[in-house]
């Protein structure tokens, strides 16, 4: 076996750990444009009726893409006309999708996610959500794919040999449960938000190894953001940070970036986010007629910048908003007369 071969084999191997014991759940640097994996309230956040989304993250892709994680989720406000006005009642459906070193491990979700979010005065510029998400998860190895101790010759691995690995199984399947609650703060120029989140609330059982009982950490979250207008040319100021704990690791992650417009329908973005003591994660973005996209990629600053000169992440995000057809009966109902 190469010495470039031996190295790729060991760098895979700490990005593996490191994922997996130290952060357990696959996350995303645009945490932000992933409302459905950070927190059940934010379904039906946003502005618009629909909201459909997509995350796609890759990481450490000079390895070969070992981990690749991909999210779709759509979300709409439901029931309008039924409930008052400055209330919304949100609801979604999500899947994610999670890969390590070449499909060799797998990972399903598919969750449903429901929240209410209460007024507090009449303009409806104080609001507090509570959100819960309802999960699915299958994941599976494909043992042919990997390679273990065992099957080391010296000069290679030899698939063929036995792994004495005690795998009893090659998936593991189980339901989970998710909450979180959300404030918001909004008027016309001004919008602040602050989010707590619980995910793996049954802390289900994930194990492969006969008579294992593996429990799935829970997850911790609080995260906030801000937007301001500046000036009266459209342009905007985006402030967010985020906390997360999970089995010990904890990831701290707070950023800025600012939008021009440069027309009516039209603005772009560019900003930085710092993961710290991991990454800085430039930013650019464009929101074209509530189609929303953005890009990102990990400059790694930690330790395992040494391993690899080209060691960091490429993420991109797409969201677009979408309205649905208004009419008089709807106007007469929400107390309009055009």
């Amino acid at each position: 076996m190469s010495i470039i071969k031996l190295k790729t084999i060991l760098i895979a191997i700490m990005a593996f750990f490191h994922l997996t014991v130290r952060g357990q759940d696959p996350h995303f640097s645009m945490y932000f444009a992933s409302p459905l994996t950070l927190n059940p309230a934010m379904t039906g956040y946003f502005d618009g009726d629909y909201r459909a989304s997509a995350n796609f993250r890759q990481q450490w892709w000079s390895l070969g893409s070992p981990f690749v994680t991909t999210t779709m989720s759509f979300d709409s406000k439901l029931m309008q006309l039924k409930i008052p006005e400055k209330d919304i009642f949100g609801g979604g459906i999500m899947a994610l999708i999670d890969q390590s070193f070449g499909g060799a491990y797998n990972s399903i979700n598919i969750s449903a996610s429901g929240s209410y979010h209460k007024a507090l005065d009449e303009f409806g510029e104080h609001n507090i959500g509570a959100g819960f998400q309802f999960s699915y998860a299958s994941r599976n190895i494909n043992a042919g794919g990997l390679s273990f101790a065992n099957q080391f010759t010296g000069s290679g691995f030899d698939t063929r040999l036995p792994s004495n690995e005690n795998f009893i199984r090659t998936k593991s399947n189980y339901v989970d449960l998710n909450t979180g609650l959300l404030y918001r703060y909004s008027t016309e120029n001004t919008e602040v938000y602050l989010g707590g989140s619980l995910y793996h609330t049954i802390r289900p059982n994930n194990s492969f190894l006969k008579d294992g009982n593996y429990r799935l950490p829970m997850r911790y979250t609080v995260h906030a953001g801000s937007k301001f207008s500046i000036g009266s040319n459209g342009n905007e100021l985006f402030l967010s940070g985020l906390y997360m704990y999970q089995a010990g690791a904890t990831e701290k992650n707070v950023g800025i970036a600012y939008g021009i417009s440069v027309n009516e329908n039209t603005s772009v973005y560019a900003g930085s986010w710092y993961r710290i003591g991991e990454a800085i994660l430039p930013y650019i973005g464009l929101d074209n007629n509530n189609f929303q996209m953005g890009l990102t990629y990990d400059i790694i600053n930690s330790k395992l910048r040494n391993y690899s000169p080209k060691n960091g992440s490429f993420e991109l995000s797409v969201n677009v908003l979408m309205y649905r057809p208004r009419n008089v009966y709807t106007n007469y109902k929400r107390g309009r007369i055009f």
